[in-house]
């Protein structure tokens, strides 16, 4: 499951396990301690692996309150983890 925190005022980070993806393609979801004003932000992912095997995963359906992270794999034998990161987009 998503292990959520608030690295700054304008920045949330954590880690999804292997354990907390399921479904074909696997899918984890990350809900936020605190939710945005709004859900423009961006999301930096970094799969962690105990091997040389890539995974390609992206972040989908964002909402104020989280997102869903997808890999593009059915077997993510290897995986032990997902680092996420977000940071808003601000109006200067």
């Amino acid at each position: 499951n998503a292990i959520a925190g608030v690295a700054s005022d304008d920045t949330k980070a954590g880690t999804v396990l292997n354990a907390g993806f399921a479904g074909n393609p696997k899918q984890a979801t990350v809900t936020f301690a605190t939710a945005y004003p709004d859900a423009n932000y961006s999301v930096e992912l970094t799969p962690l692996s105990t091997s040389s095997r890539r995974f390609v995963v992206a972040a989908d359906n964002k909402t104020t309150t989280g997102f869903t992270i997808t890999i593009s794999a059915n077997n993510i034998t290897g995986l032990t983890a997902v680092d996420w990161f977000t940071k808003p987009f601000r109006d200067p």
